[in-house]
């Protein structure tokens, strides 16, 4: 069965419960038009879940990887369980992207930090946080039913719009990053 789910794409809503194991399969199964930055200038495809319920698309801005991850959110998933969530990102990119050793005791402050991101044009103040000395940055906003998270390292200002031709991404980052 084929939808239109608005301006961007349409996709196919899964009548199965298979999963899929490819990027753009997820992305043709999303019940919901999905986000990328408009401002980027390399970008493909990052993760997804076997059943498109979540798909996220990577581009550089300003030479920095910047991921937006949209998905439908949980109806019943508290604010304190979706905070757990983002400090979980922040501290997996903090520990396993860093290059040296992680000496004892180690220690480290989350403090918020809140954006300005523009959205087909239209300024959203997005909650965010970062580790303190860290320049990855977590933050989250709904766009009507959908959640989008942007994890970046970059300070530069954000443009998302929906990713229009999700079948026109390559699946790996370019050679060059």
């Amino acid at each position: 069965m084929d939808t239109d789910v608005g301006t961007g794409h349409s996709a196919r809503v899964s009548e199965s419960d298979e999963a899929v194991w490819r990027w753009h399969a997820a992305a043709e199964l999303a019940p919901f038009s999905f986000y990328e930055t408009s401002n980027g200038t390399e970008r493909w495809a990052g993760g997804f879940s076997g059943d498109g319920s979540l798909v996220e698309v990577i581009s550089l801005v300003d030479g920095d990887e910047v991921s937006v991850q949209s998905s439908r959110p949980e109806p019943d998933l508290p604010q304190h369980i979706r905070r757990r969530v983002a400090v979980h990102d922040l501290l997996w990119n903090h520990v396993l992207g860093g290059d040296g050793d992680l000496d004892l005791p180690y220690s480290l402050t989350i403090e918020a930090d809140n954006r300005v991101v523009s959205v087909n044009g239209e300024i959203h103040h997005v909650p965010g946080m970062r580790i303190t000395g860290d320049r990855q940055w977590v933050g989250t906003l709904r766009l009507g039913d959908v959640t989008v998270k942007i994890t970046t390292a970059s300070s530069a200002a954000l443009e998302l719009g929906i990713c229009s031709d999700p079948m026109s991404l390559p699946e790996f980052p370019p050679e060059s990053h």
